[in-house]
């Protein structure tokens, strides 16, 4: 099995075995917590409005942008 990682005072860079190394008949765990974090995030969004959401994210960003403005006009007029 030929080594895939740089050596580094005798420390790989890389993983060894390498991560490929599923046997033939699997899929990765990757795919599987991606398919579930989908999932919950649609159902999170199904049970909250989205209207809800967008108009806490616009709010919290218009709140983030008057302290920075307000912020800064306070720090150079002194």
């Amino acid at each position: 099995m030929p080594r895939t990682g740089v050596q580094l005072g005798g420390l790989s860079e890389t993983a060894y075995p390498p991560f490929d190394s599923l046997p033939a008949g699997q899929r990765s765990n990757q795919d599987r917590v991606w398919l579930r974090m989908v999932r919950a995030l649609r159902r999170w969004l199904e049970a909250n409005e989205l209207f809800a959401i967008v108009t806490g994210v616009t709010g919290g960003l218009l709140v983030l942008s008057m302290v920075l403005v307000f912020g800064s006009y306070l720090i150079v007029s002194r």
